[in-house]
């Protein structure tokens, strides 16, 4: 097997907005080196003072240097057949794969990073980066923050690693599906490997227990594995990818409680890498009134909070859906209820507000209990989802060999939830489709 240890110098920290400046690859059979490639590469984008400042490398250097598409042929050839060797192999992939998309090359090899590798047949050590590391197990590098030195330095610290993997671990990376290719580098591929096939909550954290991050699905490992899959492009999802360490799980027995947990732990932790429940929520009401002529119109308008005294919805497009539908199936009139004319002649105003005042007195009023019954997280129980006029409660789970005779017993059970503008929105959708 033939493995392609590589190291990137580049105009920034993320691949979306920055450019390749260097690339050294080097040929190993993780016993001795076998070729090396190495060039400057003149990059789309100003190197800045800082990033010169590091590695050396400036504008002037580069001016005369050929581009990426350049070199790419010979790049992909030299690559043919073999690994992908880097230490932080999501950062230099990243760059690699999008410079090759640029030109229409398609680049998906097989990957392994030292830092993960390192972590498992090296481990003890205060830190994993490669200047660090290197120092602590005696390999010089006189050309640090430069492709070819690192790359030299990588290489070195591969053959060692190859040495000292009693285990066979760099072999199981290499096994589709065992996650090391694109796992973050802190993560344990144990702790994935544990993750569960089930609905449920997750929450992504540091190696201090700080949580990063919160989701739900209906298949927890399936999610996780498109979170670290997908593309390692802009600088807050590298950052993110950096930072996880561990990953903690509450299985809720059903898709919908995991989306009610979500939005209630999320609105507790409020983790940095959530952002769609920091955004201010718009509220939009069903608003009824007369006009000069007497006709009772419906229309809708935003609200700058919910009402219990309103039909209050968390999108437009919600709220004009359930107007559509409230007109439709009442034989209401369109234009006079809010709603593009269709053509048809106005009833007399007497005739609108009865039919108007009939549909609106016959809506359904919220219960003061409403018992969702959903699965339980095993085979050993049953859950539900506890509603107060409408909103929510709280949920919890109940043995099959426990007595429940009365909504007291029921309650011993009951875990609360806060609700918001989004649980009201989940849970009206649910009731729809439970009663249709």
């Amino acid at each position: 097997m033939i493995f392609a240890v590589t190291d990137i110098e580049t105009t920034g920290s993320h691949a979306s907005e920055n450019s390749i400046t260097e690339i050294a690859v080097v040929l190993t059979d993780g016993e001795q080196v076998l070729d090396t490639f190495h060039t400057l590469v003149r990059p789309d984008h100003e190197i800045p003072h800082y990033i010169t400042t590091l590695t050396g490398i400036t504008n002037e250097m580069v001016a005369e240097a050929p581009t990426f598409e350049d070199i790419a042929d010979e790049l992909l050839s030299f690559y043919e057949d073999s690994v992908f060797v880097a230490h932080n192999a999501g950062f230099d992939y990243a760059f690699i794969k999008k410079a090759f998309e640029a030109v229409g090359t398609r680049y998906n090899p097989q990957r392994l990073c030292t830092v993960r590798l390192a972590r498992k047949i090296l481990p003890g050590h205060r830190s994993y980066s490669l200047g660090t590391l290197c120092e602590a197990i005696g390999i010089e590098n006189e050309a640090r923050h430069r492709a070819l030195g690192d790359t030299m330095a990588t290489v070195e610290l591969f053959h060692r690693l190859t040495l000292s993997d009693e285990e066979g671990i760099i072999t199981a990376s290499l096994k589709k599906g065992s996650g090391e290719q694109w796992l973050p580098n802190k993560l344990p591929q144990e702790t994935f490997l544990k993750l569960p096939e089930k609905p449920g909550v997750y929450y992504m954290c540091d190696e201090g227990g700080k949580i990063l991050y919160i989701g739900m699905s209906a298949n927890v490992k399936k999610r996780i594995r498109q979170h670290f899959g997908g593309k390692m492009a802009s600088e807050r999802r590298q950052t993110f990818l950096k930072e996880v360490a561990d990953i903690r799980v509450e299985l809720t027995g059903t898709e919908l409680l995991a989306r009610l947990l979500e939005d209630a732990e999320i609105r507790k932790h409020w983790p940095p890498f959530n952002r769609a429940q920091k955004r201010p929520i718009r509220h939009y009401s069903i608003y009824r009134y007369a006009d000069q002529e007497g006709y009772n119109r419906m229309t809708v308008h935003q609200v700058k909070t919910r009402s219990s005294n309103e039909l209050t919805f968390s999108s437009l497009s919600d709220a004009k859906s359930w107007l559509q539908s409230f007109v439709h199936s009442n034989n209401l009139h369109n234009e006079i209820c809010g709603l593009p004319s269709d053509g048809l002649p106005r009833p007399t105003v007497k005739e609108h507000n009865e039919l108007l005042q009939a549909a609106w007195t016959s809506l359904p009023v919220a219960e003061e209990k409403t018992i969702i019954r959903v699965a339980g997280r095993n085979a050993k129980e049953s859950g539900f989802i506890w509603l107060s006029f409408g909103r929510l409660r709280g949920y919890g789970f109940v043995p099959y060999d426990a007595v429940v005779a009365s909504d007291e017993d029921l309650e011993a059970y009951l875990q609360p939830l806060t609700e918001s503008e989004l649980t009201d929105s989940i849970l009206r959708s649910a009731l729809e489709v439970q009663s249709a």
